[in-house]
């Protein structure tokens, strides 16, 4: 009778049994054998593959026996249960170890001595077990390795039996075939020497042609191996590193080797394949019993498969079910952003411990040591010139090179050796560009030099040069993914999408022809490709930028993207090749410089186009593919357009971003539905991605809507899910404070606020290392909505904490967290300029601008536009403390720099140019050089024109400040109808924006009636000016009433403004009443927080000192006026820089009230130290304060000053050079110092 199924599954486990006790040698090798024996026992799969082969072998074995007239016997055998068949045992181990019958046949004659037949159907029975596992070609690898260990063979062949086994056993437990893969591919020699010339892929790293040393390698290789060497018998035995490092400096030629190393010592060791791992194969993967050394490289464009073992990872810690040591180490040039976010929150709903994994396994980023010591690199550059001239068996005399002209980069040092050993010197050695340039020069020229004798042979030698520059197109569309895989489909492909190549008389080369020269030019890479795509990655990348840069940039995506016919006939195929293109587009796009490729002769719009272009095809095609199989490609499809809304919106073509981000949303939705635990985080994210392209077109109710709802969705995944989904709501919450916010709902972002702060420091106390970095994020938003309520000391308290939490991370890891601690520093100082503690503010602005500007000299293309903004940022601070001349030399600086970048990237950067003219325009002002000001302010208005043109929903609010600025600007030039027309636009824009959006755009339309009042005024109109003011102070107090927090200040303000015109109607009383209740709020504003807003309450006492004048209220009026000078001079104790200019003005407007009142001593006094206070600043800034400086002269020489004024013989020395400016105004106002004063 057949075998029933446990007992078959008992068999199996016996066959394995029998493997794993067979007594070989004690080696680390043959520990790893015996480990993925143990994985096949472990794995359910594989018991059922082994049982259904010993089905087989029993069926053979029962028709054999009836033939031989048996079947007694054999139903007998077939029927004894394992355990009571020793023999069984015993003879299938005596078969695995030798294949000698004689064993089994004695020990069966023991056994069946009484039963001959027996004997005979029990013999019969093992065989055929044997037979079918030997002949079974996922099993038969296993004891092909077991007989080489038996033999002893050498370890070199051993090796490749044992990676022979591994693709067995991967196939036994379910796992891909080649899921790991070691390269060690043969490069043959003849005599010593290469058999053809050598092309630069062989300089890749998988050949290791050439030796790599130097201590900092050598260092960093045991490094990494001794780490995963120590994972052995640790709890969990887990391990996972990030190495980074630019191309060419050797990174991936340093994890070859380790895993060469470690394969040797009985490791599982290698790189993951090409293949797609599955959550499921991740997690066979992650409780496999081999000790596993795991490299992925080229990190960024491979996210999915990492996630998928991150979390196959973390399962095996809260499941404890991995026992052998797994070291994952991935590899990329720069830290992923996506990695980076995955490390702070790990947000997926499948698998709650991601978290927890990153904390016990003190996951961080190393980078690679390149050859810093001058000689240790020209070390290498010798040995690696002397080798390859070996191989090469060249003669002649060898290039050489000073140490310090050498590149740090191995790559680059072996490329340079490789034309030194040919006998080609390089005029520029450093420059890696040059030695990329002559490489593929190189490449070239060997092309020309073998294909010659055939083409002269064939009397085509006039179609080489053109038939060269197409098998470089070839192989540009190799390597971005298209197949060549024989000689007919290059033919094929030539023949589609080429012109015959045609000869002064008309006649054409044969495609045939030119496809089997091609073929036999490149017949010994070993590619496994008729044309392969070029090595090594960043001659690749240089030889693509050059022609996606160029003209036919375009043409060659196009050639490149899989037709519809393609995704007809096999979908599968064209989503692989569209996977392969995008890897490299994005090594490509995310490594190269687009200013930079400019600079050196491509045109530099195509790099974006070309990508852009990519993008939009990806979704076509992902389109066509969820036509075909909805179930399969329908994810997909919405992550490519949440994708291209992100590249849209970053070319601020914003409406169709909009569009790709709702069709995404939709998209997901319906998904969500179907599966909502697979896809409802997929729908918060797209919902955040929306809420974001509805705010940058200023659908700012669409956008809080869309992020409330991913909120919400965020809040349900963290209730049944806090550790994979508390961090994801912590993020949720602070995109939602910035929708509030836009919206004037701050005490409701405040509050998202405040949760979003308490949630990061729950997280950050339970796994500091992974969650810090949101903490101080979160802080920093913080610090920004308290500020908005007004609340500056909390706010300068949450700053303060997020600066010196990425001060700690930016110690340990400058690289990731530089650029953190230089935006927070930003931020600082906007908050301790709130409280007017300014000094502290320009300390923070100029620490944040020189860390802006290292990172932009190490990585310009990064860092420029943070460098331009922390520049006008530096601009203000600057300001507040009256350097005026160092204010508007920042803000020149970042106009320049966002000049360039709106060069290369108008789409991107002309609206950041626009507002750095803005800046720089005031900047101009405050040095009182007006023309200049007016030029930048009206190019200002201009740019945001064209822009709000094109995009009004994005641009009118920026066009409309723009004109509100620029009204200004006329106005000190005295062009005051101009003034007046750029302000009546900018409040008939905000008048239509606040009709449509009134909590957004109220308070920009108060601000502008306010200006407006101001131009009416100018020109006279002054019941209108009065009728702005007063419409402007009712908003304000509409707006005070239901967030007095964040208006009462500007509530303050325009009352202040609304006293000036009710004054210049004579309507004294109301003049006053307004002026009162502005004071009266500034009072209470200073109470509770007199660092703020004491300057202000100064200010509104200069003010109604001048209302008490007007009303002859004298003593009134000096009481408010003096009040304002003391505040002012503790202001001035504390930080003269900033306010001595203030004290000066408020003691020149103190010595007309006394003079009112007759108290001509007590005026000339005031007067007297006007002048001496701000005498100091008008010589070192005279355009900047010449203006005060003639009214305080004037003053001082109306109450006939009897004393002269005493100054140092500094200033005294200055006041004689400014005597003779050029501006009249100027050399007049230092005269009459001078005429007043006696030098010290």
């Amino acid at each position: 009778m057949p075998l029933t199924h446990p007992q078959i599954a008992q068999t199996a486990d016996i066959v394995l049994e029998v493997l794993g006790d067979l007594g070989l040698p004690g080696t680390k090798i043959t520990r790893l054998v015996l480990q993925g024996i143990e994985s096949v026992r472990a794995s359910r799969e594989a018991q059922e593959k082994l049982a259904r082969l010993l089905e087989q072998a029993e069926e053979e074995f029962l028709e054999k026996a009836r033939r031989q007239g048996m079947k007694n016997a054999s139903e007998w055998v077939a029927s004894m249960r394992q355990h009571d068949r020793p023999w069984f045992r015993e003879g299938l181990k005596g078969l695995m170890e030798s294949g000698d019958e004689r064993q089994l046949e004695n020990l069966l004659a023991q056994e069946f001595a009484r039963e001959p037949q027996a004997k005979r159907a029990a013999h019969l029975y093992m065989m055929c077990v044997y037979h079918a596992l030997v002949g079974y070609e996922d099993f038969h690898p296993i004891l092909t390795v077991i007989q080489a260990l038996q033999a002893r063979e050498n370890t070199e062949i051993l090796l490749e039996k044992i990676d022979a086994m591994h693709q067995a056993l991967n196939v036994l437990v379910g796992l891909p075939k080649n899921l790991i893969t070691c390269p060690e591919p043969p490069i043959h020699f003849k005599d010593g020497h290469l058999d053809a010339q050598l092309s630069a892929f062989l300089l890749d790293a998988r050949y290791r042609l050439v030796k790599y040393g130097g201590k900092a390698f050598e260092q960093a290789l045991d490094d990494l191996c001794n780490w995963a060497k120590q994972l052995e018998g640790q709890s969990p035995p887990l391990g996972l590193r990030l190495y980074t490092a630019a191309g060419g400096s050797g990174k991936t030629r340093l994890l070859l080797e380790a895993a060469l190393k470690l394969r040797e010592d009985g490791w599982w060791a290698g790189f993951i394949g090409e293949n797609n791992l599955s959550p499921q194969q991740a997690e066979i993967l992650t409780q496999d019993c081999r000790p596993t050394f795991i490299v992925v490289d080229y990190l960024e464009m491979r996210s999915q498969a990492v996630l998928n073992l991150l979390k196959a990872m973390a399962k095996t810690i809260s499941e404890q079910t991995r026992k052998a040591p797994l070291a994952l180490v991935l590899a990329e040039r720069h830290y992923p952003h996506w990695l980076k976010q995955e490390t702070q929150r790990g947000s997926d709903p499948s698998y709650s411990g991601l978290v927890e994994l990153y904390r016990l396994l003190d996951f961080k980023e190393h980078s690679l040591p390149t050859f810093t010591n001058p000689q240790e690199r020209a070390e290498f550059f010798r040995t690696a010139r002397d080798t390859l001239k070996s191989r090469l068996n060249l003669a002649g005399e060898s290039i050489d090179y000073l140490p310090e002209d050498l590149s740090e980069r191995p790559l680059y040092l072996l490329l340079l050796a490789l034309h030194a050993a040919e006998g080609r010197s390089l005029r520029h050695p450093k420059n890696e560009q040059e030695i990329l340039e002559h490489t593929w020069k190189r490449e070239k020229d060997a092309y020309k030099r073998l294909l010659e004798p055939s083409f002269n042979e064939h009397g085509v030698g006039w179609a080489l040069v053109e038939s060269v520059e197409r098998i470089e197109t070839l192989r540009v569309l190799a390597t971005l993914g298209v197949s060549f895989t024989d000689q007919r489909a290059v033919a094929d492909f030539l023949d589609k999408h080429f012109d015959p190549i045609q000869g002064a008389t008309g006649a054409s080369l044969q495609v045939p022809w030119l496809a089997e020269q091609i073929c036999r030019l490149f017949a010994g890479e070993g590619e496994g490709a008729a044309v392969p795509p070029i090595r090594p990655d960043p001659l690749a990348d240089e030889v693509l930028w050059k022609a996606l840069t160029g003209d036919k940039g375009l043409t060659l995506l196009r050639l490149t993207l899989p037709e519809m016919q393609d995704i007809a006939d096999n979908p599968e195929g064209a989503g692989k090749r569209l996977r392969t293109l995008f890897e490299v587009l994005g090594r490509l796009f995310l490594t190269q410089d687009w200013e930079e490729a400019k600079q050196r002769g491509g045109q530099s719009e195509y790099p974006k186009l070309v990508a852009l272009q990519a993008a939009e095809e990806a979704r076509n095609l992902y389109r066509q593919l969820v036509r075909s199989n909805p179930q399969a490609f329908t994810p997909a499809l919405a992550m490519s357009l949440n994708n291209l809304a992100a590249f849209y919106s970053a070319l601020n073509r914003r409406a169709e971003a909009l569009q790709a981000a709702e069709e995404a949303r939709d998209l997901y939705r319906q998904l969500a539905c179907s599966n909502p635990q697979a896809f409802t985080p997929d729908l918060a994210t797209s919902l955040i991605n929306l809420a974001l392209r509805n705010s940058e077109l200023n659908r700012r109710a669409e956008a809080l809507q869309a992020a409330e709802e991913a909120c919400d969705l965020y809040r349900q995944l963290a209730r049944s899910n806090p550790q994979a989904f508390t961090p994801a709501l912590a993020m949720s919450l602070n995109i939602l404070a910035a929708f509030y916010s836009e919206l004037n709902r701050r005490a409701e972002a405040l509050q998202a606020a405040e949760e979003a702060r308490d949630l990061y420091r729950q997280l950050a106390r339970s796994n500091p290392q992974a969650f810090t970095p949101a903490l101080a994020m979160s802080l920093n938003i913080l610090a920004l909505h308290y500020s908005e309520l007004n609340r500056r000391a909390e706010a300068l308290q949450a700053a303060e904490e997020a600066v010196q939490l990425r001060r700690q991370l930016a110690r340990s890891n400058p690289q990731a967290f530089t650029p953190d601690l230089a935006g927070s520093l930003n931020n600082l100082a906007n908050i301790y300029s709130e409280l007017n503690r300014r000094a502290e503010a320009l300390q923070a602005a100029e620490e944040a601008r020189d860390l802006y500007r290292q990172l932009a000299r190490s990585n310009p293309q990064a860092f420029t536009p943070d460098l331009a903004s922390s520049l006008t940022n530096l601009a203000l601070r600057y300001s507040e403390l009256n350097r005026r001349a160092e204010a508007l030399q920042a803000a020149e600086e970042a106009r320049d720099l966002y000049r360039q970048l709106a060069r290369s990237n108008p789409q991107a950067f002309t609206p950041a140019l626009a507002m750095s003219l803005t800046n720089l325009a005031i900047r101009y002002s405050e040095l009182n050089r007006r023309a200049e000001a007016l030029q930048a302010a009206e190019e200002a208005r201009d740019l945001y024109r064209q822009l709000a043109r094109s995009n009004p929903q994005a641009f009118t609010p920026a066009l409309a400040m723009s004109l509100n600025i620029l009204a200004l600007h006329y106005s000190e030039l005295n062009r005051r109808a101009e003034a007046l027309q750029a302000a009546e636009e900018a409040v008939q824009l905000r008048r239509q924006l606040a009709r449509s959006n009134p909590q957004a755009f109220t308070p920009d339309l108060a601000s502008s009636l306010t200006n407006l009042a101001l131009r009416y005024s100018e020109l006279n109109r002054r019941a209108e000016a009065l009728q702005a003011a007063e419409e402007a102070r009712d908003l304000y107090r509409q707006l005070a009433r239901s967030n007095p927090q964040a208006f009462t200040p500007d509530l303050a303000s325009s009352l202040t403004n609304l006293a000036l015109r009710y004054s210049a109607l004579n309507r004294r009383a109301e003049a006053l009443q307004a002026a009162e209740e502005a004071r009266d709020l500034y009072r209470q504003l200073a109470r509770s927080n007199p660092q703020a807003f004491t300057p202000d309450l100064a200010r509104s006492l200069n003010n109604l000192a001048l209302h008490y004048s007007d009303l002859n209220r004298r003593a009134e009026a000096l009481q408010a006026a003096e009040e304002a000078c003391d505040l002012y001079r503790q202001l001035a104790r504390s930080n003269p820089q900033a306010f001595t200019p203030d004290l000066a003005r408020s003691l020149n407007n103190l010595a007309l009230h006394y003079s009112d009142l007759n108290r001509r001593a007590e005026a000339l006094q005031a007067a007297e130290e006007a002048v001496q206070l701000l005498t100091p600043f008008f010589v070192q800034i005279p355009e900047g304060f010449f203006p005060w400086m003639s009214v305080m002269i004037r003053v001082l020489e109306s109450l006939k000053p009897r004393a002269p004024l005493m100054f140092p013989g500094e200033i005294c020395q200055r006041l004689q050079t400014l005597s003779r400016h050029p501006h009249p105004q100027i050399a007049e106002t230092a005269r009459k110092i001078l005429q007043r004063s006696q030098c010290a």
